[in-house]
């Protein structure tokens, strides 16, 4: 047809042509896309969605599907405990009598704990009975060294709910971006303390640095230390 309109039309029939072609194959060079394939899924977000919502959504870390648990700010603080320089007190890493060697706590402005522990329940998203025997890591109390304690976070966190038929169970959370304080705390060993025991044995009152920091940091990453002080909570150096 073009060649016959080439050699034996008018140029206005040329021109009337090449309008209807146009019309014809013209919505070929698009492709449709469905309206299902285009919107976000429903279900609405969850708490820990929300937590780490932010402006234009900077600093989160990218989405990879619903199994990829929830989306938190992106950032690294590393916290580090130690002892007053010249303290003749020696510290137990974690509570005498417990199964653990914890000695960090994050807690909001408001003094509200951030839990970092999943105890033995299942995950609230598959709400399946965990099966006996239960299985428990024990950390025993160790000595807080000359070279400190050091443990990183990513601003997650661990909530504890309830799925099914009132069953306890946990799931994974993010932190939202603001002020928090981290409590690091040592218990004071016992004087008389027996050095054939494996663990190390403190007394039942810790004593604690309280350290303000933000999440998430300013630069990406940032250091908290907290110094046991002789006596109470004392405040520690963030940068």
């Amino acid at each position: 047809m073009g060649r016959l309109l080439a050699e034996g039309s008018s140029p206005a029939m040329r021109s009337t042509a090449f309008v209807i072609l146009a019309m014809t194959f013209g919505c070929g060079t698009s492709s449709a896309t469905s309206p299902d394939a285009a919107s976000p899924a429903e279900g609405g977000r969850s708490v820990s969605d929300a937590f780490a919502a932010t402006d234009g959504d900077a600093g989160k870390t990218p989405d990879a599907g619903p199994d990829a648990g929830p989306t938190c700010l992106a950032g690294s603080v590393t916290f580090t405990l130690r002892a007053a320089p010249g303290s003749p007190t020696t510290y137990c890493l974690g509570a005498p009598g417990s199964c653990t060697a914890e000695w960090l706590s994050i807690l909001t402005a408001g003094g509200e704990s951030l839990s970092r522990v999943y105890g033995c329940v299942p995950d609230c998203s598959n709400c399946s009975p965990v099966a006996p025997p239960c299985p428990i890591t024990c950390a025993i109390p160790s000595p807080l060294g000359d070279a400190g304690a050091h443990i990183s976070w990513d601003g997650t966190f661990v909530e504890h709910l309830t799925c099914g038929a009132s069953l306890a169970c946990t799931r994974n959370a993010c932190a939202p971006a603001g002020n928090y304080i981290a409590r690091m705390c040592g218990y004071p060993e016992t004087p008389d303390a027996s050095s054939v025991l494996p663990e190390c044995l403190g007394s039942s009152m810790p004593t604690c640095a309280d350290v303000p920091f933000v999440w998430p940091p300013p630069s990406g990453t940032s250091s908290v230390e907290g110094v046991i002080p002789e006596g109470n909570v004392e405040a520690g150096a963030s940068d």
